[in-house]
């Protein structure tokens, strides 16, 4: 799994709160290094993304996956400040599995994981 967001403190409650969940987790600071953690390497099972984000944010990285169709089918929650419904994004994107505001409710983002994502850890 990765999550691509870049406030080092929310990347952190995410990367735990996965990681005690049992999930293999990698991290991005922007999106740019989101994609480098996943080119040419073996796909994540989903990801996490932030949308506002410097260097390159989460709507561009959105963009890149769909342009590569054995990136496009890796399912999306996107986590972020500005409001915006699930419907809206995955018209937009249908990689896009759920929206969560931030704050972010764990129990609802992990039921979501847990329906693409096997754990690595039981």
């Amino acid at each position: 799994m990765l999550v691509v967001e870049d406030d080092e403190d929310i990347r952190e409650i995410l990367l735990q709160c996965l990681e005690l969940e049992g999930y293999a987790v990698e991290s991005a600071a922007d999106g740019k290094q989101g994609l480098e953690r996943i080119t040419g390497r073996s796909l994540p099972c989903f990801i996490v993304l932030d949308l506002m984000m410097p260097v390159m944010d989460g709507w561009e990285l959105l963009d890149s996956l769909e342009r590569d169709t054995s990136l496009a089918r890796i399912p999306v929650a996107i986590v972020s400040a500005v409001g915006h419904s699930s419907a809206e994004l995955q018209a937009r994107h249908p990689s896009v599995k759920g929206f969560f505001a931030k704050p972010i409710e764990s129990g609802a983002l992990l039921d979501l994981v847990g329906r693409h994502c096997a754990r690595s850890v039981e």
